[in-house]
């Protein structure tokens, strides 16, 4: 397949031609838009033509026809990213919780028999222990091992956001600049979780092989057009004992230059615009968790009617279900290199900086000496 025009014009036309649908006409625009479904994922390139000055057709009683504006707080979102991934749209667990060992290092989930109810949460896991503590348990097992897929879900619906002309990203009322997705560790002392059986029903779900003891983290940071500084944003803080309230869903906010950011070591950054990049990357060797996200995603977008796809977004071409065509020369990846202005050398040698970095920090074994296709994110 031969695409002609600009990176971002090949790259919905990949889309389109991969998907069975012919390839939309680009007129005065960034991008053409096209949006195709299949089945239970979605693929849509939308059209990116327009900031939030954009001009629109007059009524037909002449004049012109305001655009409102409507505020989208950046911890709302999160709030909502990840209760959907804890009790809704992510992974099940089926199995209650029998009783915990807890030590000055260590919190050890003992379950018990397989549910009849397949809809566990944390107000019915844990008939044994207080609300408060279930509930505590509840979301620190769920996110543990999986802040990467948070990560890139939130980044998903973040784009989504800013890349429409009727709602406009803030926090504390103040429109955002960008968000940014942080590799790198944590330094300080938690209790670590411990499951001595499985919660889930596959291996890379609430398992004995998922756990928070690497100390290899990843977070988010963004900045406003009028604070002054960076603000650090973790979703999955809970699984090292960050602060946070249950009714925050354990979000973990703070300035970067408070003193609670010292206990991050930022190994890297990527702007959210490159994150379909750094995300295939992630999702190459752990095909079941990339598809995961790939469907929680859509389905994220699929419910909330006033977002749109983002363009470049993780989604947009269903990258890693097509990844295998790539021998093929079916797939552009080269296009999508292009657009995001990433290449998958370049994140592969970020993220050998970054675990050289951590072992040398924390006194631990190089992963790259035993797992060379591994990182900061993949360990």
């Amino acid at each position: 397949m031969q695409c002609f025009g600009s990176p971002s014009q090949r790259l919905v036309a990949c889309a389109s031609t991969l998907n069975g649908v012919r390839p939309p006409k680009f007129g005065n625009c960034h991008f053409g838009g096209i949006c195709g479904q299949a089945r239970d994922v979605f693929i849509c390139s939308a059209v990116a033509c327009a900031a939030r000055g954009r001009r629109r057709s007059p009524p037909k009683g002449g004049g012109t026809q305001p655009v409102r504006i409507k505020d989208v707080d950046v911890l709302d979102l999160a709030q909502d990213t990840v209760l959907r991934f804890v009790e809704r749209d992510g992974y099940p667990v089926i199995r209650e919780l029998k009783f915990v060992e807890q030590s000055e290092d260590e919190e050890l989930l003992v379950p018990g028999p397989p549910h009849r109810n397949l809809k566990l949460g944390p107000h019915n896991w844990a008939p044994r222990h207080s609300p408060d503590e279930a509930h505590r348990l509840f979301y620190k097992l769920a996110l543990g091992g999986h802040c990467s897929e948070v990560s890139y879900l939130y980044l998903e619906l973040f784009n989504a956001v800013k890349s429409g002309v009727r709602h406009r990203l803030v926090f504390r009322g103040q429109k955002i600049q960008d968000m940014k997705l942080c590799v790198g560790f944590v330094t300080h002392k938690y209790r670590k979780l411990t499951l001595a059986e499985d919660f889930g029903r596959n291996y890379w779900q609430h398992s004995r092989e998922v756990h928070c003891g690497a100390r290899n983290h990843v977070w988010l940071e963004f900045s406003t057009f009028c604070e002054n500084g960076d603000f650090v944003l973790d979703l999955t803080g809970i699984q090292f004992d960050m602060t946070g309230s249950k009714d925050m869903k354990y979000i973990h906010v703070c300035q970067a230059s408070d003193p609670k950011y010292k206990n991050y070591q930022k190994c890297y950054d990527i702007s959210s615009k490159r994150m379909p990049v750094h995300f295939l990357h992630w999702a190459m060797p752990r095909g079941m968790s990339g598809n995961s996200v790939l469907r929680m995603a859509a389905r994220f977008l699929e419910r909330t009617s006033w977002m749109r796809p983002d363009p470049g977004g993780i989604i947009a071409l269903r990258v890693y279900l097509m990844f295998t065509r790539v021998s093929t020369g079916v797939f552009d990846l080269p296009t999508i290199e292009a657009v995001c202005d990433l290449s998958m050398e370049e994140v592969r040698l970020k993220e050998v900086f970054a675990a050289r970095e951590m072992a040398s920090r924390l006194g631990v074994a190089n992963p790259y000496d035993s797992q060379p296709n591994d990182g900061c994110t993949l360990m």
